[in-house]
């Protein structure tokens, strides 16, 4: 007997835009805006598309950005996930690749705390004990600042864990 399979995408645009409209609430407040809708139909039925491009337009309106330079970047945005991807990794400095090498290559998953003493450290690094690092102001002071850091970073890319307080990738 021949098995037959069939790919089934789900709809779920009526999930995506409940969540987009639920993170942008605040900004909808603000700003009334088609954002939300714009951002919805562009996903195309992608989730994490959309859960990137909604952290573009929180992150751009935290930086001050009006409603039409929001706009043009939503519409800028890459359709198909792999080239948003790729249009994130390539606006990446130094510390984000360090960020994700660390996160890639650890031989267990790290912690936010061990991933704020990890980052500190480089071979040409200037001081000499934990506590100088520290003290040089480049050292998030607790977790919630290496988790925005991380968030930061990475575009995105990677989150922390509620439960466990563990970096990850998120896809």
């Amino acid at each position: 007997m021949d098995s037959v399979f069939e790919i089934w995408v789900e709809e779920n645009d009526s999930d995506i835009s409940i969540f987009v409209k639920g993170e942008l609430s605040s900004f909808r407040v603000r700003m009334p805006s088609a954002i939300p809708d714009l951002i919805t139909e562009r996903a195309n039925g992608v989730f994490l598309w959309a859960w990137l491009v909604v952290k573009q337009v929180l992150d751009l309106e935290m930086e001050g950005a009006g409603l039409k330079k929001i706009e043009a970047v939503v519409l800028t945005v890459p359709r198909e996930l792999d080239k948003l991807y790729s249009k994130l990794v390539e606006k990446m400095g130094s510390e984000s690749l360090k960020l994700i090498q660390w996160i890639c290559f650890a031989t267990r998953p790290l912690l936010v705390g061990e991933l704020r003493w990890t980052m500190l450290i480089h071979a040409d690094c200037p001081r000499r004990s934990l506590h100088e690092c520290q003290n040089a102001g480049d050292y998030p002071s607790d977790d919630e600042a290496m988790r925005r850091r991380v968030q930061t970073l990475s575009c995105g890319l990677a989150e922390t864990t509620s439960d466990a307080k563990i970096v990850q990738f998120i896809h």
